[in-house]
C-alpha cells in the first residue's frame, strides 16, 4: 500500500468516526431513540455519505486536504435513514410509528371552516392565540342551503337525486322512475319544495310551527316491537325543532300507490301461516300493534279489519323513533303526476281519513293539506308523546 493511500484511508476512518458520529448525535432521530449501538450501522448507510465525496481521488496539496476535511455530511430525513437501517428487519420487529421516530413538535392543524363561517380574531384583526378555541359565527348574509342535510340509513350524505336513487332508492329499480313516489320524493326534497311544503303545513299549528330541520334520513328502518323482523321502513325520517320543542316526523311518500293490505288480510295470512306450522310472529305483532295504537284488538273492534296495516306500522315506527319529551308527527306527502289517476288518489285519501277517525275520533278537514292533533296513543311506552297526523299534496316536478 502506498503512503498516499494509507494516509487517505486513515483520514477517511477518522472522518467517519468523528464527523459522522457527531452529526448522527445531533441530527438523527434513530440515534436518539436507539442509542450509540446504532451509530456504526448509520455511519455506513449511503444517505450519510458526504456530498461530492470522491474517495478514489487523491487530494493534492495542503489546500485540497483542508477543503476535503471541511466537507460535512448531507442531511438525511429520519424516514430515509430508517428504511436503510431496518431494511433486513422483519416488519413485526420494527419500531412503531406511534413512538418512533420521535416528533420534534407537530404543527397545530386548523380545521377547515365552511364558506359561511367567519373567524373571530382579536382587536388587531389577527387570529386568536394558539391553544384557545376559536369561536365562529355565521354571516348574516350567508345563503341558506337549498335543502337540509339528507343521509341514508348508513349516514351517507345525499346531495342529488342520482345519489338518492343509488344509496336510498327502492328495492325494485322499476319503482325508481319519474311520476312514481320514490323519485318524486327525492326530487321534491333535493329541490327544496318538499321541506317548504312540510314547514308550511306544520305552521298551521302553534306547537309545530317554525320547523327547523336538522337531519332527514332516507329509507330509515325502525323497529317498534320486540319481535324479530317487521321493522318500519320510513321513506323519510326527519329530525328537527319547532316552537314546541324537538320533533320526529315520519314521512310517507305517495303518488297513487295504495297503503298496502288491510288488517283483515294481514290477519288471515298470518293465521294461515300459523296453521301450516310455519314460524311467524305476525299474529302477536298485529295484536300488540292494534292495542298500542288504537287500544283495542281486532276481536273487540271488527271494523279495524278495513283499515290499512301500513298506517298502523307507520305511526308505531314514528313513535318508536322519538326520544323522551319529544313530539311526533306522521305525514303523508302525496304527489300529483302524469302517472297518477284521480280515482286511486281519492281512495288513498279516504283510507287515511278512516284511519285517523278510527284511532283519534277526529274527522279530518276537507282539502289536500290538513294537520290534526295532538293525540296520545294508549300504549304506556308512548302515552307521553304528543302525536300529529297530516297530509299534504304537491305537484310532481318535471325532469
Amino acid at each position: 500500500m502506498t503512503v498516499a493511500r494509507a494516509e487517505r484511508k486513515s483520514h477517511h476512518s477518522a472522518y467517519s468516526s468523528s464527523v459522522d458520529t457527531r452529526r448522527t448525535h445531533l441530527d438523527c432521530p434513530i440515534a436518539r431513540v436507539h442509542g450509540t449501538n446504532a451509530l456504526s450501522a448509520i455511519a455506513d448507510c449511503p444517505p450519510f455519505r458526504t456530498r461530492n465525496r470522491q474517495p478514489n481521488r487523491q487530494p493534492e496539496g495542503e489546500t485540497a486536504t483542508k477543503r476535503h476535511q471541511k466537507r460535512v455530511p448531507a442531511k438525511v430525513s429520519a424516514a430515509r435513514a430508517a428504511r436503510t437501517l431496518f431494511a433486513n428487519v422483519p416488519p413485526s420487529r420494527r419500531p412503531q410509528r406511534s413512538s418512533w421516530p420521535p416528533s420534534r413538535g407537530r404543527k397545530r392543524r386548523g380545521l377547515r371552516q365552511p364558506d359561511n363561517v367567519q373567524r373571530r380574531g382579536n382587536s388587531l384583526g389577527s387570529p386568536t392565540p394558539t391553544g384557545i378555541r376559536e369561536r365562529v359565527r355565521l354571516r348574516e348574509d350567508a345563503p341558506m342551503p337549498k335543502h337540509p342535510r339528507i343521509v341514508n340509513r348508513r349516514q351517507r350524505p345525499i346531495q342529488s337525486v342520482e345519489e338518492w336513487g343509488e344509496h336510498a332508492g327502492p328495492a325494485s329499480h322499476e319503482h325508481w322512475k319519474d311520476g312514481r313516489s320514490a323519485k318524486e320524493l327525492a326530487k321534491a326534497w333535493i329541490g327544496g319544495a318538499g321541506p317548504d311544503a312540510l314547514i308550511a303545513l306544520l305552521n298551521t299549528c302553534p306547537e309545530t310551527a317554525n320547523l327547523r330541520i336538522e337531519e332527514a334520513v332516507a329509507e330509515a328502518q325502525v323497529g317498534f316491537d320486540s319481535y324479530p323482523g317487521g321493522k318500519r321502513n320510513h321513506d323519510l325520517l326527519i329530525h328537527g325543532r319547532t316552537a314546541g320543542g324537538s320533533i320526529v316526523i315520519g314521512l310517507e311518500g305517495k303518488a297513487d300507490e295504495t297503503f298496502g293490505e288491510t288488517i283483515k288480510s294481514y290477519a288471515s295470512k298470518s293465521a294461515a301461516k300459523r296453521a301450516r306450522k310455519e314460524p311467524t310472529n305476525a299474529p302477536e305483532r298485529l295484536k300488540g300493534l292494534l292495542e298500542d295504537i288504537a287500544g283495542h284488538s281486532l276481536t273487540e273492534k271488527p271494523a279495524f279489519g278495513d283499515l290499512r296495516y301500513q298506517l298502523f306500522s307507520a305511526v308505531a315506527g314514528t313513535l318508536a323513533a322519538v326520544a323522551a319529551d319529544d313530539m311526533a308527527a306522521f305525514i303523508v306527502h302525496e304527489f300529483a303526476t302524469h302517472l297518477t289517476t284521480p280515482r286511486k288518489r281519492e281512495a288513498n285519501k279516504q283510507a287515511l281519513a278512516e284511519f285517523v277517525e278510527a284511532i283519534t275520533g277526529t274527522v279530518v278537514p276537507d282539502g289536500d293539506a290538513w294537520l290534526v292533533g295532538p293525540y296520545r296513543v294508549p300504549a304506556d311506552r308512548w302515552s307521553a308523546i304528543p302525536l300529529w297526523i297530516g297530509h299534504l299534496t304537491t305537484p310532481g316536478k318535471p325532469t
